[in-house]
């Protein structure tokens, strides 16, 4: 049985800061993303990002931060996918792995479209520096309705 001094001690512990944990995890695989095959990596999880947060509920991104998450996933991961897709060598890249990531990067450009055309996404959410295959996207997609309108 457990003391209420001790289970008073546990419980105002101090929590563990997420910032500090996240640069232990950077730190630890800092090595691995500064080869030319941690690109590949990198890419692959920032597409794994951006996958999630298209696909997910779309509600969630009428929230301000929510939608700079998604667009700052969305231009990260084309980004790297497209200058991965363009030069493979480049990046140790093997076809399979080229092949994931245009699935992925598919993906990711139907749900854009999708949210544009419902509204959830504007185009003035988009920086003038998106890829290109974004400013496709945006140019192809217009708004139908306004899903964030309330």
């Amino acid at each position: 049985m457990i003391n209420i001094e001790e289970y008073r001690a546990r419980q105002i512990r101090q929590p563990t800061r997420w910032s500090s944990l996240f640069a232990t995890a950077s730190a630890r695989h800092a090595d691995r993303l500064t080869t030319p095959h941690g690109a590949v990596e990198l890419a692959a999880k920032w597409g794994a990002v951006a996958d999630c947060v298209y696909r997910s509920n779309s509600s969630g991104l009428c929230d301000i931060d929510n939608r700079a998450l998604a667009v700052q996933a969305a231009n990260t991961f084309l980004s790297q996918a497209d200058q991965i897709a363009s030069k493979p060598e480049n990046f140790s890249a093997n076809q399979v792995e080229v092949e994931s990531l245009t699935q992925m990067k598919s993906r990711v450009l139907d749900s854009m479209q999708d949210l544009v055309r419902n509204g959830v996404l504007i185009v003035s959410d988009f920086t003038q520096f998106t890829p290109a295959s974004v400013r496709k996207t945006l140019a192809k997609s217009g708004p139908e309705k306004n899903a964030c309108a309330k």
